[in-house]
C-alpha cells in the first residue's frame, strides 16, 4: 500500500519504512498535497523514497507505462516476455482471424515477416524434420506419394501436429504456425471465390 508522504512525521521521513508496493511515479505523486504537485513535490518524494538495488531495465519497463495486457510468456518459445506483440493465431488477420496470442519479436518475425526460404538453412531443416519425423509412417507415405496442395497436406497432418504441440521445439511450433496460416489463407480465398462464383484454377494450391 502506498503511504501518503504528508502523513509522515519528520523523524519518519528521515528514515522511512520500506514500501512494498511498486507504484508508478504518477500514482505516488497523487498522494501528495495539491500545493506540492509540481517539481518540488517530485524532488521531495524521491528524497524520501526508500532506494533499493538498481533495477533491471526489463523489469523497469514491465512496471512502467500503461500496459494493455498481462501477457507473461511467448506462445511459441515460452520465454518470459518483455516487449512483445500480439500475433493472430490460428487464423491470420488477413484471413479474418480475431484470436491473438502473445509473441516475442523474434518469434513473430520468423512466423510472419520472414519467408521460410529466408530462414537459416539449419533452422528450417531442423524444424521441418521435427514436424515430419514424428508423423506415422503411413501418413508420411500419403504426403510423399501424392501431389497435394497446402490445404490437403495440412488436413492430413494437422491433428497429429496439434496433439504434439507441447513437445515441439519453438522453431517447430513456428513452422507449424506458418503452415497453418497458409491453410487458413487458402480456405479464406476459396470462400471468396465461392461467393463471387469464380472457379478454382488447376494451378491454385
Amino acid at each position: 500500500m502506498t503511504v501518503p508522504w504528508s502523513s509522515l512525521s519528520s523523524s519518519q521521513a528521515a528514515a522511512p519504512q520500506v514500501v512494498t508496493a511498486a507504484p508508478r511515479l504518477r500514482e505516488a505523486l497523487r498522494c501528495t498535497p495539491a500545493i506540492l504537485s509540481d517539481l518540488r513535490a517530485m524532488i521531495l518524494l524521491m528524497l524520501h523514497q526508500p532506494v533499493g538495488p538498481p533495477m533491471d531495465t526489463t523489469e523497469a519497463w514491465r512496471r512502467s507505462g500503461k500496459r494493455k495486457c498481462s501477457c507473461e510468456r511467448c506462445f511459441y518459445c515460452d520465454k518470459p516476455l518483455d516487449r512483445h506483440e500480439h500475433d493472430h493465431y490460428p487464423v491470420p488477420k488477413r484471413a479474418g482471424g480475431s484470436l491473438v496470442v502473445a509473441s516475442c519479436l523474434p518469434c513473430h518475425d520468423l512466423k510472419d515477416r520472414f519467408l521460410l526460404f529466408d530462414w537459416d538453412i539449419a533452422a528450417a531443416f531442423g524444424a521441418w524434420q521435427e514436424l515430419l519425423g514424428g508423423l506415422p509412417a503411413d501418413l508420411l507415405e500419403k504426403l510423399s506419394s501424392a501431389k497435394l496442395g497446402v490445404r490437403d497436406m495440412f488436413a492430413l497432418c494437422s491433428s497429429e501436429l496439434e496433439a504434439r504441440w507441447d513437445s515441439l521445439s519453438p522453431l517447430a511450433r513456428i513452422a507449424y504456425a506458418k503452415m497453418r496460416g497458409l491453410y487458413e489463407d487458402d480456405l479464406y480465398l476459396q470462400a471468396r471465390r465461392d461467393r463471387l462464383g469464380v472457379r478454382r484454377k488447376p494451378s491454385d494450391p
